[in-house]
């Protein structure tokens, strides 16, 4: 194997091994570990895919055109490699299949270890343990043709029961939280699987509560509580990212999740036409001068823009 594929387990078992000895000192190092190996797995499989004699041309960032006597050849640009982003466009374009939403959550964990927002890193740590133990499983056996018991031994041995105790916890949560009766469609994807605690990031997020109006929500983790205006703004975002782009020329992209003209939460859903906080709708539906459909934006006076710039220009 390249010394990608070498130094990716190398990042793998440090990775557990700063886990494993339980020093809180060591928590940003195994979850940088554990991150930066399944990364390097990845580029591995792209250096596996790239043409023949390329010195692995697809997991370099730039190519350059280079004509030789067989023809124009590709050559690396620089000896900048793919990041998390190019990864994921080169192995889609490929139909490379990759389980992207768990690898997305390892790449959230790793930013909130390193910019030390998390106050309970290890059971987060355990979560990014668990997210490895798939990943790895995933890319070794079905990408690399490798069995992952062989290659990390003990390690993975060691990555198996935390992934089935994280599993256990996380299975429990999950339930209690799709029980909720009265949940809104557009709150679903949300609670169900991307609500986090707003204590310490984790998302082993259970709940006692029969009704989604009513539910209030404890951390198995860290043991916090929090009620629907403290997660579910958040848990909103990362279900409805806002698009990256979209093509010049054409109108963007419908809003799903806006701000509340009520509560002010960023939890107003646009299909619903009500607060997935406070469940209050739009004020106002019609414009109060000439009759007009009013949109999110324009509930502070009850008037469309274009009456309420007549109104201030008569006044």
């Amino acid at each position: 194997m390249s010394d990608l594929f070498n130094n990716a387990i190398e990042s793998i078992i440090n990775g557990v091994e700063d886990f494993s000895g339980k020093n809180p000192r060591r928590v940003s190092s195994a979850v940088r570990n554990l991150y930066a190996g399944i990364l390097l797995l990845l580029k591995e499989k792209l250096y596996q895919e790239s043409p023949p004699n390329s010195d692995g041309i697809l997991i370099y960032q730039r190519f350059l055109p280079r004509p030789t006597p067989a023809g124009v050849v590709l050559v690396p640009g620089s000896n900048t490699t793919v990041d998390f982003r190019d990864i994921q466009q080169r192995f889609k374009a490929l139909d490379l299949k990759i389980d992207w939403k768990r690898l997305e959550r390892m790449q959230e964990i790793r930013n909130d270890v390193e910019h030390h927002k998390l106050k309970h890193p290890e059971s987060v740590v355990r979560e990014a343990l668990a997210n490895t133990f798939v990943l790895v499983a995933t890319v070794l056996n079905d990408h690399l043709g490798e069995d992952p018991a062989q290659i990390l031994g003990t390690t993975w041995q060691t990555m198996l029961a935390e992934a089935t105790l994280f599993k256990t916890l996380d299975e429990e949560c999950k339930k209690s939280r799709t029980n909720l009766k009265d949940m809104p469609s557009t709150a679903i994807p949300a609670v169900e699987e991307f609500l986090l605690c707003s204590s310490c990031d984790s998302s082993l997020m259970y709940t006692e509560d029969e009704t989604y109006w009513h539910a209030d929500f404890t951390c198995r983790a860290c043991g916090a509580q929090s009620d629907l205006a403290q997660v579910i703004p958040t848990a909103l975002a990362r279900a409805y990212p806002p698009p990256r782009f979209w093509r010049p020329g054409d109108d963007p992209p419908d809003e799903i999740i806006g701000t509340c003209p009520n509560c002010r939460e960023e939890a107003f859903s646009t299909e619903d036409d009500f607060c997935l906080v406070c469940g209050e709708s739009r004020p106002y539906e019609e414009c109060l001068r000439c009759g007009e459909h009013l949109s999110l934006d324009e509930q502070d006076s009850g008037l469309c823009s274009y009456c309420e710039h007549m109104s201030n220009r008569d006044d």
